[in-house]
């Protein structure tokens, strides 16, 4: 099979450098790039550390942690409210899918993505309501069947709708 043929299931991994000349990376060639740009490290261990830079505070926390995140909004949200200005609020969390529908996340072990996927911030928060007894197992699943078909409705809705004017493009993007 030709190089780039599209049934060649290496093809996924090619890089065009827009010369004509393709570059076709191998599951390994993923993984060693992987490896090699995890040893990359920015010169602070959180990018809240750089809010001082700013004149802001900043604090890290777990963002699949939601009593973490209150408790980190809270004053953050006080503070811009009473007129003191921004606080650079990280959440640290994990990307479960690729960074599109072309991602093979051939960079991610199935298991890495498997142990994240276990602290998912809603199943880690079900797991603690239902410790605590504050919801039944059946409220949850209505709670969640609830939103999907809030989803499920929205997305009809955007289906069935006109494409939008392209001078709209910009509208309410930008202060009058």
């Amino acid at each position: 099979m030709p190089p780039g043929d599209p049934t060649d299931a290496s093809a996924a991994n090619g890089v065009s450098l827009g010369t004509g000349t393709r570059v076709t990376l191998t599951p390994e060639d993923c993984e060693a790039i992987n490896e090699q740009c995890a040893a990359v490290k920015m010169a602070v261990p959180n990018v809240a550390d750089r809010a001082s830079a700013y004149a802001m505070p900043g604090v890290a926390v777990d963002g699949n942690d939601l009593a973490a995140v209150v408790a980190a909004a809270r004053p953050a949200v006080a503070r811009a409210r009473s007129g003191g200005g921004p606080t650079l609020v990280e959440c640290k969390t994990y990307r479960l899918r690729g960074h599109s529908k072309s991602d093979r996340n051939l960079y991610r072990t199935k298991e890495e993505i498997e142990t994240w996927r276990e602290n998912d911030a809603i199943r880690r928060l079900e797991k603690e309501l239902l410790a605590q007894d504050r919801f039944a197992e059946a409220e949850l699943r209505a709670i969640e069947q609830a939103a999907q078909q809030t989803i499920d409705s929205a997305l009809e809705f955007a289906k069935a709708s006109p494409d939008p004017e392209p001078s709209d493009l910009t509208r309410d993007v930008y202060a009058e």
